[in-house]
């Protein structure tokens, strides 16, 4: 696979994810808010409400009762919905049920991230409250601000904190502390990750569930994993302890669930079980991963769900032959299920059966033609077979992924379509900013675009991103001597060029490419003798056939040195291979011109 591809689907953060189990879907707010309204339960109510508050619960009520029957007379939600549901919970911040209407709207229709800020105020003056504050550090993360969310949430668990004895009873509690360990880890503060551990650790109804041995397992891996400095070695090795002491008790609570047998087994179980396989795969105990599905298989040999597994344990370990054959016993059993297709085309397209890669992509996509991983995947497969057509046919149906737009680029440079190559770079480039992928536009990407501006002859833009380039990665000799080659190649600033090709070489003392590149800066700047030697040692370390690119360069120093039947030798080896980086004419005129002077 390509170096630049990524994962087409992420999931949602922990928190949005957690929170997605708390909001209410639309086609069921109506029916949830009249099963209260008809109930003898009052919507909003506190338990033992003060006189003081009962005029304030009142005009709660009264908000949340005309934003709800407008919202049932419209048969819509309304902007004038929202705000009296919004001014209910600011009367009353512990009442769920405005909220989770107000999520039933604003997370389907792409509102929340913008909508959830009329909440934060009010979780901030409500620390106590979880589920408030949940859905407010949600807002938060939605709007790439994971540190306020951290603190607001942090905040929310030591106000909870105060009744440690009576934490099981406490509703959202389990997900507020799965939420901020997430947090934590995603921002490296696992000092205080720990100091919850440390508190929670024991607390009957908290710490002795799964979710929480099996986030606190992945927070120690990393915590572990990232603590690197020697110096801090004894705080590492703690992290790893505790990482060791929650993988084990996770793989507990699964051995206990498995010894009564796997035919009372759930959604949910099989879940768990991809936590723990995760888990050990990020240890690369692949082992331990095989032997917990295997337990499943000799109770049930046809179990798909294990089989899934264990396929991706053998994919995951890099046997992928196995990892086909698994796949292909799923899909016998369950032709017509687009992830058990998707996936037995990859692990095809992963041991270089192309053909078969695009049949099953094919068939996956006539039930699922949205699928965007089986549509990027079988362009690839395309791309791989050379069905250059067929291939920018299917990347160009998934434009907003910008690794598309790449491959598309890929497929123009190899039908030397320069320019179009560019375009498509030009597109990636614009669409991984607008998603905010800063990952993807890194040095490869940008090495490559550089690439497509030299064959097209962009000069003065090769040279400006090569420039950027260099000043990004001071260190690359990769970077430092495109720079420098590209300079001396055109003539200009002959002395940077210098400079930026003998950084190189003093990385890379032996690199065949960055030889050349000194001896033609050095044949540039009139040096043949010293050009002489360093275009030596490439051609005495080329053990195969010469580059074209080298033989041209050798040719004319030898040439400006009189040596012209060795400039001979070289310009008709430079001709005798095709490349696009050699002027064949050029090199040609060169050869009859020496042919015809006469001798000296």
């Amino acid at each position: 696979m390509h170096p630049l591809e990524r994962k087409l689907f992420s999931p949602l953060p922990c928190a949005l994810f957690f929170l997605s189990l708390l909001f209410v879907p639309p086609s069921q707010a109506g029916n949830i808010a009249s099963d209260f309204i008809d109930s003898d339960k009052p919507l909003l109510h506190k338990s033992n409400p003060s006189d003081s508050d009962d005029e304030r619960l009142s005009q709660a009520f009264s908000h949340f009762s005309c934003g709800y029957l407008s919202m049932l007379e419209r048969n819509r939600f309304t902007e004038y919905t929202s705000k009296e549901l919004v001014r209910a919970i600011e009367l009353d911040p512990s009442e769920e049920m405005p909220m989770r209407i107000l999520l039933s709207q604003w997370m389907p229709d792409g509102t929340f991230a913008a909508q959830s800020g009329q909440l934060i105020e009010i979780a901030k003056r409500h620390p106590e409250l979880i589920y408030l504050n949940l859905v407010s550090a949600s807002g938060l993360i939605a709007n790439n601000k994971t540190d306020e969310a951290k603190e607001l949430l942090l905040e929310c668990y030591r106000a909870n904190m105060v009744q440690k004895n009576n934490l099981s009873e406490l509703k959202h509690f389990p997900t507020l502390v799965l939420t901020l360990f997430d947090l934590l880890q995603k921002t490296s503060d696992f000092s205080t990750g720990e100091e919850i551990y440390d508190d929670l650790d024991g607390v009957s109804g908290v710490s002795d569930n799964f979710e929480f041995r099996k986030t606190a397992a992945i927070f120690f891996s990393t915590a572990s994993e990232k603590t690197e400095d020697a110096f801090l070695s004894w705080t590492k090795s703690r992290y790893s302890r505790k990482f060791d002491e929650n993988l084990a008790a996770s793989q507990k609570f699964w051995g206990d669930k498995l010894e009564k047998g796997v035919g009372k087994f759930e959604q949910g179980d099989f879940n768990n079980l991809g936590s723990i396989i995760e888990i050990l795969g990020n240890m690369k105990d692949f082992d331990k991963s095989e032997e917990m599905v295997l337990g499943i298989l000799l109770q049930n040999p046809d179990n798909s769900a294990a089989i899934s597994f264990l396929a991706k344990i053998y994919s995951d370990s890099g046997r992928h032959e196995l990892s086909r054959r698994a796949w292909a016993k799923i899909v016998e059993k369950s032709p017509d299920k687009p992830y058990y297709l998707y996936h037995l085309a990859h692990e095809y397209l992963l041991t270089g059966n192309l053909e078969k890669a695009v049949e099953y992509f094919n068939k996956c996509l006539e039930l699922n033609p949205s699928m965007k991983a089986a549509i990027y995947q079988l362009g690839v497969a395309y791309f791989e077979l050379e069905q250059l057509d067929k291939a920018i046919e299917t990347m160009s149906k998934i434009p907003e992924v910008p690794i598309s737009s790449y491959i598309k680029a890929m497929c123009h440079g190899r039908r030397k379509e320069y320019p179009a190559a560019v375009s498509a770079l030009l597109q990636a480039e614009q669409t991984a900013k607008d998603i905010g992928e800063k990952d993807f536009l890194g040095r490869e990407f940008y090495l490559t675009l550089a690439g497509y501006y030299e064959k097209c002859g962009e000069t003065d833009r090769l040279l400006d991103l090569l420039g950027t380039l260099d000043a990004q990665y001071p260190d690359d000799p990769e970077i430092s001597n495109f720079l420098g080659y590209m300079l001396a190649d055109m003539n200009r600033d002959l002395k940077r060029a210098k400079d930026l090709i003998e950084k190189a070489l003093s990385k890379e003392p032996a690199n065949i490419a960055y030889l050349d590149s000194m001896a033609w800066v050095l044949y540039r700047l009139g040096n043949y003798t010293r050009a002489k030697e360093f275009i030596s040692d490439a051609i005495s370390l080329s053990a195969s056939q010469l580059d074209p690119v080298i033989a041209d360069h050798a040719g004319d120093i030898f040439w400006a040195l009189g040596e012209n039947e060795k400039a001979l030798k070289f310009w008709n080896l430079a001709i005798e291979t095709p490349n696009d980086d050699v002027k064949t004419e050029e090199v040609r005129k060169k050869i009859r011109e020496t042919e015809a002077a006469p001798s000296k």
